[in-house]
């Protein structure tokens, strides 16, 4: 089931920095990246998917113009390729019946554009971060994928 969250619920914040430190190990954010998401916080809600009352994956969504973004997906890793992040974007899509279109950003080192493909998604834009960095100190590559909704 998926259902929203309040943005200062523990066990989303605690999901989501488990699975990321995964990916920390890839890239981390710069100080630029903390400011932006503090600054801009108060406009993302939080949506879990429950199985058997355990939260198993959260994402953050914010709609603006025509444009759902999402934000902070993270599956339990013993979840994962079972269509749970497939199900949580198409629910969290539901909640917002008027977005013509749903988009997110990936680092691109972390080999995760083709799960975003395989979601549906395609590549929109590609850039040098200025949000985050590689562990090695190299520059990290962003991608921005889209998805067009259909009704």
């Amino acid at each position: 089931m998926i259902q929203p969250l309040p943005g200062t619920d523990a066990t989303a914040f605690s999901l989501s920095q488990r699975c990321f430190a995964e990916l920390r190990r890839i890239y981390v954010p710069v100080r630029k990246a903390r400011r932006e998401k503090y600054a801009d916080n108060g406009r993302w809600q939080w949506f879990g998917y429950v199985l058997d009352a355990c939260l198993i994956a959260v994402v953050e969504a914010k709609y603006e113009g025509t444009e759902l973004h999402l934000s902070t997906l993270a599956v339990e890793k013993k979840y994962r390729r079972k269509g749970i992040a497939r199900k949580l974007i198409d629910g969290v899509i539901a909640n917002y019946p008027k977005a013509q279109s749903v988009s997110l950003w990936c680092v691109a080192q972390t080999g995760n554009i083709e799960i975003f493909e395989a979601l549906g998604f395609s590549v929109c834009q590609v850039v040098t971060s200025e949000l985050f960095e590689l562990t090695d100190g190299a520059e990290a590559t962003e991608v921005q994928l889209r998805r067009m909704i259909t009704t």
